[in-house]
């Protein structure tokens, strides 16, 4: 009795061990997943000619022709905004602004503009985009 009682006290210790860590790891995979509206501002590249925001395209997109699916580009940084027109339109970079918006204006602008979604620039340099669907 003794014997089959440590085995199930280790094997319930063990269970709850591999619980925590999967709760954890989850915790940890829903907060990177939802950063983008977690933070409280966000960063925008706007034209000063036409008021029209800088957008992109994903790859899948672009190979899908008839489909018009614009993301907002957007930036965790007002520093990656700049570098990002330094380094792609640096010729042309008179003619845009940068604008700082809340989570909940960026909800309202994404409606207000049909945008299919936000293109997060996580390197401004490279650049490395996740496109994210609303």
């Amino acid at each position: 009795f003794e014997e089959s009682t440590g085995f199930g006290i280790t094997f319930l210790l063990i269970t709850y061990y591999l619980l925590l860590i999967t709760y954890y790891l989850l915790l940890d995979f829903c907060k990177k997943s939802n950063d983008i509206m977690l933070s409280e501002t966000h960063y925008l590249i706007r034209s000063k000619k036409d008021g029209q925001y800088l957008a992109a395209k994903s790859q899948k997109d672009v190979e899908r022709e008839g489909e018009n699916r614009s993301y907002l580009l957007i930036f965790r940084e007002h520093f990656d905004a700049l570098g990002y027109l330094n380094k792609y339109a640096q010729d042309v970079a008179d003619n845009f602004a940068i604008e700082s918006v809340s989570s909940p204006q960026l909800k309202s602008l994404l409606k207000r503009w049909s945008y299919f979604g936000i293109a997060l620039v996580e390197d401004p340099l490279i650049p490395k985009i996740k496109f994210f669907n609303v």
